[in-house]
């Protein structure tokens, strides 16, 4: 890999500060391991700080983890490759996700969004700031690269599921206080 040239006032796209030679990282904004390994299309990569990255990157397997077994989620659309890195983490007892699993995991029923039941899912106590923390991360990470500026961190970023036509609802209120897609 060549020497990387860090541009002369670069910035850490999540918490803005200046970086430099000593304590720049080139940073994926979507965690790597929701890439399969042959992966050969360019992710996209901000610079960062040493301190975010490494913040970050302690988030990454979690976000992964809970996406998967997020009570609901069909394990036949996750992709076998991303089911084994977190079968390999929590076999290893390296899964946040799974430790709290197996402490306080229930079975419950599973609804779709649409209120469908499912069949019985698996439950448990997590961490939802863990998950907050990692989906703002990507946030931020998704709107330096658009724009090429820091999301001011006064700024609040609420994460949730909606349904498709609840987005829509959103999408159309922002739109008529004139905030664009």
């Amino acid at each position: 890999m060549g020497r990387r040239v860090i541009p002369n006032g670069q910035v850490c796209g999540y918490c803005g500060n200046t970086i430099d030679k000593h304590n720049a990282t080139r940073e994926h904004v979507i965690p790597r391991c929701l890439f399969p390994p042959d992966y050969r299309h360019t992710p996209i990569v901000i610079w960062a700080c040493r301190t975010c990255n490494t913040t970050k990157a302690a988030l990454d397997d979690y976000f992964r983890d809970t996406l998967i077994t997020e009570l609901g989620t069909d394990a036949s659309h996750v992709p076998a490759w991303v089911m084994a890195n977190f079968e390999n983490s929590d076999s290893r007892n390296q899964s946040r996700v799974g430790r709290f699993a197996r402490a306080t995991g229930r079975l419950e029923p599973a609804f779709t969004v649409e209120g469908d039941f499912r069949g019985m899912g698996l439950a448990y106590e997590g961490e939802p700031e863990r998950l907050l923390e990692s989906s703002e991360f990507i946030a931020r990470g998704l709107y330096f690269d658009k724009y090429k500026r820091v999301l001011p961190l006064n700024h609040q970023i609420h994460a949730g599921l909606l349904t498709p036509e609840a987005f829509l609802e959103r999408v159309a209120f922002l739109g008529r206080y004139g905030v664009k897609s």
